[in-house]
C-alpha cells in the first residue's frame, strides 16, 4: 500500500519553535507504515532539527523568504518542491501564504493532472505585535478560506483570528499534544544529575520556557523576577529555548543592571524539558500572545506551577495549577502573586486532548478522510 505523503510548510526547523515542536511530536508518534512527512521551510536558523528530521527519514527542502520582488519566483520554487515530494497533501503551517501555495499547487495539478489538498493550521492568537505587519497580514490573508480543504488551529482563539467566523463553522481544532507520560512528575537520578550539573543545592528554581522574542516578553520575565529577588534571595531563574545573539545580548544588559547575573541562566535549546521542569517550582510565563503555549500543558502535566498571562487560550487551562494575570499590571503584583501561591493539596489535571497518542489518530483521519 502507497503511503500518504504530506508536505508541511513551516518557517523554519528552528530547535525553539512551537510549531517545529508540534510537527516532531506528530512525527514521532506518526504510523509510517501508512503516513511520511517532508518539510518546506524558508528560514535557516543556527539551532535547528535537521538532523533530527533526517534520521527519521524526512525530505527537507527549503525556498526564499518571500518580499515583493520574488513572488513569481517563489510560486515556482514551491512548485518544483511539490513535484519533488509527490505529495498528496500540503499541510501549511504559515496561513499567510495560502495565495503563493495555491498558485504553485495549481500549476501543478495542471501539468501533471493531480488532485493535491491543502490543509490550513492556525497556531497563533495575534496577527503581529506591530500595526504595520498587523495590517499587511490582514491583507495577505484575504481569500483565505477559498480552496482550502480543511480548516485547524489550536484554539477557538487562533482559528478565529486568521480564518473568522468561517473557522467556527467548519473549522476544527487540533490540539498541541505531548507525550503524557514523558512529562510526569517524578524525582530520579535525572533529576539530581541535573540539579548536579547546575551546581543547585537548596535553591528555588523559577523557569521560563520559550524562544527568546518579544512575543514572550522575556524583559519582563526579568522585571518580575527580580522582584521575587528582593523577598526570595535564594531563588535562580533558568532561560530555556533558543535566540538571536543580539536579543539574548540585551537581556544579559538588563540581568547585569539590575545585579542578577548570578540569579539567572541561559541554558539555550534542550532536550530535557521534561527534567527541568522536574526541578522547577514555577514557570514564568507572560506572552504578549499566544495560540495555545505547549509550555503551558507540559508543566501543568509535569505538575509545575504556572503563572501565564490573561492573553493565552482557555484551552491551556487543564488543571488548578495555573493562574492567569493581567499584563496591564506591575511586576511587582506578578511577583507577589507568585510568592504567595499555595500549591494545591490534591492536583486537578485534565491532559485527555492533549494526549499525543488520542491527537495523531485524530491527525490520520483528517488525511485519510481528505483523499477518499
Amino acid at each position: 500500500m502507497e503511503k500518504i505523503k504530506v508536505l508541511h510548510i513551516v518557517s523554519s526547523l528552528n530547535s525553539s519553535g512551537g510549531i517545529t515542536a508540534v510537527v516532531k511530536n506528530y512525527l514521532e508518534e506518526l504510523n509510517t507504515d501508512k503516513f511520511a512527512f517532508d518539510i518546506a521551510y524558508f528560514l535557516d536558523v543556527k539551532f535547528n532539527l535537521s538532523e533530527y528530521f533526517t534520521s527519521k527519514k524526512v525530505d527537507l527542502y527549503k525556498f526564499d523568504k518571500l518580499k515583493l520582488t520574488n513572488a513569481k519566483k517563489v510560486i515556482e520554487q514551491l512548485k518544483q518542491i511539490i513535484i519533488k515530494s509527490n505529495c498528496q497533501i500540503i499541510h501549511l503551517h504559515m496561513p499567510i501564504l495560502h495565495f503563493f501555495v495555491k498558485k504553485a499547487i495549481a500549476k501543478v495539478e495542471k501539468e501533471q493532472n493531480r488532485n493535491i489538498k491543502l490543509v490550513l493550521s492556525s497556531h497563533s492568537s495575534k496577527l503581529s505585535h506591530y500595526l504595520i505587519k498587523s495590517v499587511r497580514t490582514r491583507f495577505m490573508l484575504c481569500g483565505v478560506n477559498k480552496g482550502v480543504d480543511k480548516l485547524l488551529a489550536c484554539s477557538k482563539m487562533a482559528g478565529k483570528k486568521f480564518f473568522g467566523k468561517h473557522f467556527i463553522k467548519s473549522g476544527e481544532i487540533l490540539y498541541n499534544a505531548i507525550n503524557l507520560e514523558k512529562y510526569k512528575k517524578q524525582e530520579n537520578e535525572k533529576t539530581d544529575k541535573l540539579r548536579e550539573n547546575l551546581g543547585l543545592t537548596n535553591e528555588k528554581v523559577y523557569c521560563h520556557i520559550g524562544r527568546i522574542c518579544k512575543q514572550k516578553n522575556q524583559p519582563f520575565v526579568i522585571d518580575i523576577f527580580n522582584e521575587i529577588v528582593k523577598k526570595e534571595p535564594n531563588s535562580i531563574l533558568l532561560f530555556i529555548g533558543g535566540g538571536s545573539e543580539e536579543s539574548i545580548l540585551t537581556l544579559q544588559r538588563k540581568i547585569d543592571s539590575l545585579g542578577l547575573t548570578q540569579k539567572v541562566r541561559f541554558l539555550g535549546s534542550r532536550e530535557d524539558v521534561d527534567v527541568l521542569l522536574n526541578i522547577s517550582h514555577a514557570l514564568i510565563f507572560p506572552s504578549i500572545e499566544e495560540g495555545l503555549g505547549i509550555v503551558l500543558i507540559e508543566a501543568q502535566t509535569s505538575k509545575t506551577l504556572c503563572f501565564a498571562s490573561s492573553v493565552c487560550p482557555e484551552e491551556s487551562n487543564i488543571s488548578n495549577l495555573i493562574t492567569y494575570l493581567p499584563l496591564s499590571k506591575t511586576a511587582e503584583y506578578w511577583a507577589n502573586e507568585i510568592l504567595n501561591a499555595e500549591y494545591p493539596k490534591k492536583i486537578q489535571l485534565n491532559t485527555e486532548k492533549y494526549d499525543i497518542k488520542k491527537q495523531i489518530k485524530n491527525l490520520e483521519n483528517i488525511y485519510v478522510n481528505l483523499l477518499k
